[in-house]
């Protein structure tokens, strides 16, 4: 057993049990996993400058379960799908609408996942997994077969997600995958929203149309959407699907930085995820900054002729994807 790297199972009153607690002793770094609600990372927090910076919302502020608090797992698709509705190969599929009439955010954030290890070795790590014919209301949906898993690996002040994918079925599946990290903005009670920093490393976004599906048409960043040197965040909102995301040294970083707490919070990703959401509403105190590996609505624009990063994975394959998560003093 190491003494660096902790893990166990605890309680919470402002989630579903279990709760799954990972813990480096050296850093001070925690962080907290539901596997009951989708397998959520809804805690990571770290002491710096002498205090404990928080990264997460709180869970206790939302009733969505496991969309709406910590890092929802969207798959096998993120974000919208117009009407729910896309065809492949011979399936003409159906999916259940939730937001403006779409489908959104995949299968698995809101259902529990299955845990099938735990390690304090390398890093305080958990692995969970969720089989889609173990949920009827998944198969009722989705008519390719698969086995998906996410394991949370804590070490320093980074916590490491490694998704991997299996097509248990006998055709090919089509699929994306991203992540939707609520974060604190500010960081601490002592920031303001609009002194908080934000480098976003994309050249390129999807044009969307008034129910935030892509057109298909692709242009550069500009404006108040150009995030490219890092700068304040001010007055601007953002929903945006940002793409042409160069990879260097294996990884992208999108960095959001709270001046007031000395603080940073930094996502990276593999070369897998070409596309990267950045919402930050007006009037609530959040910034999600989410990796994924197509783009919104991919069925239906890949089927439409454009390249919309839309994966498929062969009867029998896998497909493994990594993105960290790092609080760190700024």
């Amino acid at each position: 057993m190491s003494s660096r790297y902790q893990v166990s199972e605890t309680t919470d009153r402002r989630v579903a049990d279990p709760v799954y607690r990972l813990r480096d002793a050296v850093s001070g770094a925690e962080a907290l996993v539901a596997p009951s609600l989708g397998q959520n990372l809804y805690s990571l927090a770290a002491p710096i400058r002498g205090k404990t910076i928080e990264a997460m919302i709180d869970p206790g502020a939302t009733a969505r379960g496991g969309f709406g608090m910590g890092n929802p797992i969207l798959f096998p698709y993120p974000n919208r799908v117009r009407e729910g509705r896309f065809t492949f190969g011979r399936h003409d599929v159906r999916l259940d609408v939730r937001m403006g009439g779409n489908a959104i955010h995949g299968l698995v954030a809101d259902r529990p996942w299955k845990v099938v290890a735990t390690s304090d070795q390398a890093a305080a790590a958990i692995t969970a997994t969720i089989a889609s014919a173990d949920h009827p209301e998944i198969t009722r949906q989705w008519p390719f077969p698969f086995e998906f898993s996410v394991t949370y690996a804590l070490a320093e002040t980074t916590v490491l997600i490694d998704a991997v994918a299996k097509n248990v079925g006998e055709e090919t599946m089509p699929f994306g995958y991203g992540i939707h990290p609520y974060f604190r903005l500010p960081l601490v009670e002592t920031g303001r929203r609009q002194d908080c920093v934000l480098r976003v490393p994309a050249r390129k976004q999807w044009v969307l149309d008034a129910g935030l599906l892509p057109t298909g048409e692709i242009a550069p960043v500009s404006g108040d959407r150009d995030f490219l040197a890092g700068r304040a965040l001010g007055q601007t909102t953002l929903d945006d699907v940002y793409t042409d995301v160069p990879v260097t040294t294996g990884r992208s970083a999108t960095v959001y930085r709270d001046p007031a707490a000395g603080a940073e919070v930094v996502v990276e990703a593999d070369a897998s995820f070409r596309e990267l959401v950045i919402y930050a509403p007006p009037g609530r105190p959040l910034l999600c900054i989410e990796p994924y590996t197509c783009t919104t609505n991919a069925f239906n624009l890949q089927r439409e002729g454009h390249d919309a990063g839309l994966l498929e994975l062969e009867p029998g394959a896998t497909w493994r994807g990594l993105i960290w998560i790092t609080l760190r003093e700024s």
